[in-house]
């Protein structure tokens, strides 16, 4: 509870002082109410979808309390957590292929015409 509510207090001191910032959070804020609604009014929340098999490919697990006794522990944060995300993004992107495809389709997404090398 302690990190949750220092997560909320940034996100909101964040959101208050800036109208030009992109906010990479981590997967619980969307947990609290007040979180997604001071996440939407703020600006595009951008759900960017990516499989838990993915995800703990490129995770090391010794560095995450909750996902070095139970790696599984991933798939069942996913189920709670992406109708929230879901219903909390204006933009769902399904993240598939190497990080080069993946920004490709983001930026298609968004509309920007950029890309690295």
């Amino acid at each position: 509870p302690y990190f949750r509510d220092q997560e909320s207090l940034l996100l909101d001191a964040i959101t208050k002082s800036s109208d030009n910032a992109v906010i990479a959070t981590g997967g619980g804020i969307i947990l609290r109410p007040e979180n997604r609604r001071r996440l939407r009014e703020s600006g595009v929340v951008v759900y960017l979808d990516r499989s838990p098999a993915a995800i703990l490919e490129d995770m090391d697990v010794e560095n995450r309390p909750m996902m070095r006794k139970n790696p599984m522990r991933l798939w069942e944060l996913n189920e709670q957590r992406a109708p929230i995300y879901t219903e909390c993004c204006h933009v769902r992107v399904c993240l598939q292929g190497s990080p080069n495809d993946s920004l490709k389709q983001l930026e298609g997404v968004l509309g920007l015409n950029r890309s690295i090398a």
